[in-house]
């Protein structure tokens, strides 16, 4: 009934759906800082529980999908040597990206839990 040709499209788009989730991306680097803002708002009591999971939900689903719908849109449009250089670049931008997000926010985190632990700062 199917052909291997069939199938292959199948393989392929399944192992570049996995690559694609291995390899870090701006969007993760966007996500990471919003959940971090998102938490901070929580804390605060500026936003309730529902609230803060409904964003870091929107974030999630809106992000990724509209970044790689950008890079098919550029690889698309710019040709064959351009989409090897284009990802290449996005792993370094973004790998770049998730690290600073990263270590910024282990930062926030160990001063949002020092605060709260000091009881002058929770009046």
């Amino acid at each position: 009934m199917s052909n291997g040709g069939e199938n292959g499209a199948l393989y392929i788009a399944l192992l570049s759906a996995g690559v694609g989730n291995l390899l870090p991306s701006p969007a993760d680097a966007l996500i990471f800082w919003r959940q971090q803002v998102n938490t901070q708002k929580w804390v605060q009591g500026e936003i309730t529980s529902t609230q803060k999971w409904q964003r870091e939900l929107f974030w999630y689903y809106v992000s990724a999908p509209a970044w790689y719908g950008a890079l098919f849109a550029g690889v698309y449009f710019f040709g064959k040597t351009t989409k090897q250089k284009l990802m290449i670049a996005t792993a370094v931008i973004g790998g770049g990206a998730i690290i600073g997000v990263v270590a910024n926010n282990i930062k926030k985190d160990d001063k949002l839990v020092a605060d709260l632990r000091n009881p002058k700062v929770i009046q």
